[in-house]
């Protein structure tokens, strides 16, 4: 039972464990897909924002108002011009929550307007690589870089204010609060429940990271950066790339994808808690245990159940074996609850029948060989003095008288004699081992030549013998010899048991289970066997005749045996008796038998 229980319970605790295994690395590869996935869609949208504020910033730069307004200020020193200037600032910027600040700046980037008192200083923020871009091109030029809180990143931007011959008169420059302008598109979730955070990362420096929101809350102070710093973004080209590297940096439930931004040194950093994921990946192992369970208690039952089923009638088996062996070979086994038990029950009771038939055999050939010992050395010591007394009797009755008395006691003192010969013959003959001599002949060759040994018996009673034969030119591989004389035994004994007048009938047909059998029946018209005598018809010395010796059927069951074959006696309806020998049609008979 335990080696069933462990052969079972092992592929189970496999398969569970590969399921599992499977199941979370391809979790894993989803999860980092999913990461860089939101990377990059968190990176277009923020550029996107930005690009549509540097838009809004070149569409302000080009506005005929604002040029007539710089112009007045610069050439005639109007002060209403400054003050118109700073409305429009306010129109255009201030309700956009993206802006945090914007100015208009001359061409030595000193104020000519800002949007609000903080925009004083911001000609001071720009940078010298910054102003050198604005002053070369027509385009908005811009850069990222971290404020003094560094839990914000700023976009400096600015663009030329040209005038009607698109020479630059002034420039236009504002600030984008970054961490504001990714709110919007972080607020719609990552795919799971748990939003996750967001980084701006600058590339060149190992912990220099900015959180833009947490929870949906931006500007949190609170948030720790994240361990970015054993990540080579350098090799890491992609943000599935990045993710993939941040999970052997950290702890395996969190991943991260960066996405590079088009400003050199910084990219966009998202970080998924894996747990939620990894939460339906440990559920299955959960209810994959609890199968295994389930299935042991089951084993468990089932082994337990069936070792009972199996061992009880494996029990009685050994009983019986036991008790067989202690003498009481008569003993069987009895019906068994399963089909398998059954069948073993079967096989189990027929071998011991046919060990005990084997076992009959046996002895019986052991006493028929002792038999035959003692018969032969009595016979041959008879023999001698039986001989040497039929010589004398004989000569005696050559001496005497035909008609006197003492000729007719020497005359039956021969017949005795005579007698006493032939049973010692039967004796010598039923003892001594028998060795085959088959051939191929015909049924009906041997059925005419038992029939030619009995007629002149037969005719001397008036006794008919017929013969039917169903099965012409069946040939059958036996001893002619010795079946002749078995079958004349028989026929001898029909024409005795027949009346006078009386009618002996041979007939063969085909015969057994499938039609394998040659079966010669021969029939007489006399009384009968009584039905108390029919079971010891061919035991050895069993006779109903006042002068028979009881080993002429003994002998006919030898040598049908030793053909494979069997006899068998019975009464007719109609009266008399049959004796039927059934002989193989597909069986050499046997070589030897004592």
């Amino acid at each position: 039972m335990i080696a069933l229980i462990f052969s079972s319970l092992v592929p189970l605790l496999a398969v569970a464990y590969q399921g599992y295994h499977c199941g979370r690395m391809a979790v894993m590869d989803l999860l980092e897909l999913h990461a860089a996935s939101i990377a990059e869609s968190h990176r277009a949208a923020l550029v996107s924002q930005i690009e549509e504020r540097k838009h809004d910033l070149a569409a302000f730069g080009r506005s005929p108002l604002l040029l007539a307004q710089v112009q007045d200020l610069l050439r005639s020193g109007n002060p209403d011009a400054a003050g118109i200037m700073e409305a429009m600032l306010k129109s255009e910027f201030d309700a956009q929550t993206l802006f945090d600040t914007a100015a208009i700046l001359d061409l030595n980037w000193n104020r000519l307007a800002a949007l609000h008192e903080e925009a004083s200083g911001l000609s001071g923020q720009l940078n010298g690589e910054l102003r050198q871009r604005i002053a070369s091109t027509d385009a908005v030029a811009a850069v990222m870089t971290q404020g003094k809180d560094t839990t914000k990143a700023f976009v400096y931007a600015g663009a030329q204010i040209r005038d009607e011959n698109g020479a630059p008169i002034a420039y236009v420059a504002a600030r984008l609060d970054l961490s504001a302008s990714l709110l919007p598109v972080h607020q719609g979730g990552n795919g799971y429940r748990e939003p996750g955070k967001a980084y701006l990362v600058q590339q060149d420096a190992a912990n220099a990271s900015i959180p833009l929101n947490a929870n949906g809350t931006a500007h949190s102070p609170v948030l720790e950066p994240p361990q970015a710093g054993a990540i080579d973004r350098k090799s890491a080209g992609s943000a599935q790339e990045v993710a993939r590297a941040s999970m052997a940096s950290m702890n395996q439930s969190v991943i991260r994808a960066e996405s590079p931004l088009p400003w050199q040194g910084w990219a966009l950093a998202v970080e998924v808690n894996g747990d939620e994921a990894m939460s339906w990946v440990d559920t299955l192992l959960l209810r994959a245990m609890l199968m295994v369970g389930v299935s042991l208690g089951v084993i468990v039952v089932l082994s337990t159940w069936l070792s009972g089923l199996l061992g009880k009638p494996l029990a009685h088996l050994a009983a019986v074996a036991h008790r067989i062996s202690g003498g009481h070979t008569e003993e069987r086994l009895g019906p068994m609850p399963m089909l398998e038990a059954e069948e073993v029950r079967r096989a189990f009771n027929h071998m011991l029948d046919e060990l005990r038939s084997k076992e009959t055999e046996i002895v019986r050939t052991a006493t028929l060989a002792t038999v035959g010992e003692l018969t032969s050395s009595v016979v041959h010591e008879m023999r001698n003095p039986l001989s040497s007394i039929k010589m004398n009797v004989q000569a005696l009755g050559r001496v005497l008288p035909g008609d006197s008395a003492d000729a007719e006691l020497a005359a039956i003192a021969g017949m005795q004699i005579l007698r006493l010969e032939g049973m010692l013959n039967e004796l010598l003959q039923y003892g001594r081992p028998l060795v085959l001599r088959p051939e191929p002949a015909a049924v009906d060759l041997i059925i005419d030549k038992a029939v030619e040994s009995v007629q002149e018996a037969a005719a001397s009673r008036d006794v008919r013998v017929t013969f039917e034969n169903a099965m012409k030119g069946c040939i059958l591989p036996v001893d002619v010899e010795q079946l002749t004389r078995a079958l004349s035994n028989l026929l001898r004994n029909a024409a005795e048991a027949s009346p006078e007048g009386g009618e002996v009938h041979v007939s063969v047909t085909r015969g057994g289970a499938h039609s394998g059998e040659c079966c010669m029946a021969i029939a007489d018209s006399g009384s009968g066997i009584r039905p108390e005598h029919l079971d010891r018809l061919f035991k050895p010395f069993f006779t109903t005749k006042h002068n028979g010796t009881g080993l002429g059927l003994a002998n006919v069951l030898k040598i049908v045996q030793l053909h494979g074959g069997a006899v068998a006696a019975r009464n007719r309806a109609e009266g008399g008796a049959v004796f039927t020998v059934h002989l193989p049609l597909d069986r050499a008979p046997g070589s030897s038998q004592p």
